[in-house]
């Protein structure tokens, strides 16, 4: 994006790496510039990324918020948490789900032995 100076992405062709930092380095084989002429390959560290689509945004945005549950996830925890994984993604029209509505899909649909599912599910059960 030129306005932003942020280059979009697929969210299933970032790294680990590239999906907390929001960073890539970007090898260019033959750069060249109108009158100037090419150069030798070189290679862009610390380029900014995100979501070249909402579906990679929100994708991205879920996998920050389970990324960050690291202990019980109580309400005000939750909140900060949820908001840090929205952050990067403001320009797009998507919510995640509060802390109840995550807590019942991970019981219908994650392992229960996953330490993050197991964070959502008891916090949420004794109401922290």
């Amino acid at each position: 994006d030129e306005q932003t100076e942020i280059l979009s992405v697929v969210f299933e062709n970032t790294t680990e790496s590239e999906r907390i930092n929001m960073k890539r380095s970007v090898s260019v084989k033959r750069p060249s510039v109108h009158k100037l002429g090419s150069f030798d390959a070189m290679k862009l560290h610390n380029i900014s990324i995100s979501a070249l689509t909402e579906l990679d945004a929100k994708k991205w945005a879920e996998w920050r918020l389970e990324k960050n549950i690291n202990m019980y996830a109580t309400n005000s925890k939750y909140q900060v948490w949820r908001e840090k994984a929205l952050e990067p993604f403001k320009r797009w029209n998507f919510t995640l789900p509060d802390r109840a509505e995550l807590a019942n899909q991970f019981w219908t649909e994650e392992d229960q032995q996953n330490q993050h599912t197991w964070h959502v599910i008891a916090a949420h059960d004794w109401n922290l």
